[in-house]
Parts: C-alpha cells; sequence; structure tokens
C-alpha cells in the first residue's frame, strides 16, 4: 500500500455554477485539509457524490455563508474518503467570492 499527500484542488475561486472541483480516480482519497477564505460575503456549498452520482442537494454535507474576511477549514468534511469515482462538487453563490483548496492523501 503506498499513501501519498496530495494537493487536491489547488487554491482558487470556488466556482459559482455547480462544478466538480476534485474526483477520485486510481486510488481511495481521504480528504485532511479544506480551507476556505471569503473575499466577499457569499455561501459556499460542498457535496460530497458517490461514483455514478449526480451533485444533488442529497449530497450537501456542508453550507457555509462566509463575511468579508473571514476563513474557515470544513471540519464537517476532514476524515471522509472518497472511494474511486467520488467527488467533490462545489458551488458558490457569487463567481470569485470565496477561495477554497482541499488537501488530502491517495492510497493505491
Amino acid at each position: 500500500m503506498s499513501v501519498t499527500s496530495s494537493c487536491l484542488f489547488e487554491a482558487a475561486s470556488a466556482p459559482s455554477a455547480e462544478t466538480t472541483i476534485y474526483t477520485s480516480t486510481g486510488a481511495r482519497t481521504m480528504l485532511d485539509k479544506l480551507t476556505s477564505y471569503g473575499v466577499a460575503a457569499a455561501d459556499l456549498t460542498l457535496k460530497i457524490v458517490a461514483n455514478g452520482g449526480s451533485a444533488a442537494t442529497s449530497n450537501i454535507l456542508a453550507k457555509k455563508t462566509f463575511a468579508i474576511g473571514e476563513a474557515y477549514t470544513w471540519p464537517e468534511l476532514v476524515g471522509h474518503t472518497l472511494e474511486p469515482g467520488d467527488f467533490i462538487s462545489a458551488i458558490a453563490s457569487a463567481g470569485s467570492s470565496v477561495n477554497l483548496r482541499v488537501s488530502g492523501r491517495k492510497v493505491t
């Protein structure tokens, strides 16, 4: 078994349309750290979706309303495991309003 620490989603503005930001491919992925920063007041919704599923409201695991300058580390998602084909989807209520970075470990 091999474990590799990786950046899963490089720091960038969360998308304002429902977007897959990471798909676990060829390995199991364990989420270690998710960090966000509110550039403007906005909501950010994160979903973990099982392989073959869709980013529906039933897959929402965390939603946060950000104030300008607020940082958050998403403890609700740390420790979750994604099997191959599972993915993380994100949507912000306004474009360029919340920055996001996701790190984890890939286990093969």
